[in-house]
């Protein structure tokens, strides 16, 4: 058991160093010396990227853990987990936006992709564990902010944050879909 374990945790230090090696490759160049100076700060930068990315990747491969608790409840064997859920969501929801013209295909599949992203820090709140909808809403808008926060505006974290309160809210036919 702890052999799988490291062998799922290992590839997103693969992905890790994927990412560094991609980055690093885009900065390496023959530029005269002032230009060199400059690459180098983007190669820190480069490198920050990459670490932020594998944070934010390391928290959410949670979803591949977490059950959801609807089915645990119920007793329901082999439980799928919330990661499970997510991509049969995002498949669903990329099906159904292809026969309604009035939607979005791709913001539909974002949005089902990260619409319980938050699971991953907080897990599967459903209406029986006894938490009013306003603090549930609470534990995941400050859950999906740190996870977010982690990507930051550069590497798309403010589009997932925006996509999760979409979402949320139901103010677009995306959302409702």
């Amino acid at each position: 058991c702890n052999t799988i374990y490291s062998f799922r945790f290992i590839h997103v230090y693969i992905i890790g160093i994927i990412l560094i090696v991609a980055m690093s490759s885009e900065s390496g160049s023959s530029a005269p010396p002032a230009a060199a100076e400059a690459l180098s700060s983007n190669s820190n930068s480069n490198n920050d990227h990459a670490k932020r990315s594998i944070d934010f990747l390391t928290m959410a491969r949670g979803l591949k853990t977490t059950k959801r608790t609807g089915w645990v409840m119920c007793e329901v064997p082999q439980v799928e987990s919330v990661a499970d859920h997510s991509w049969r969501m995002t498949l669903m929801a990329m099906v159904a936006a292809q026969q309604n013209s009035n939607v979005n295909v791709n913001r539909c599949i974002q949005i089902a992709l990260v619409h319980d992203l938050a699971e991953a820090k907080v897990g599967d709140i459903t209406p029986h564990c006894g938490i009013s909808d306003e603090e549930k809403y609470r534990r995941e808008l400050e859950a999906i902010t740190t996870m977010s926060s982690k990507l930051g505006g550069a590497l798309g974290g403010d589009e997932i944050l925006q996509l999760w309160k979409e979402y949320e809210e139901g103010t677009t036919e995306e959302a409702k879909l």
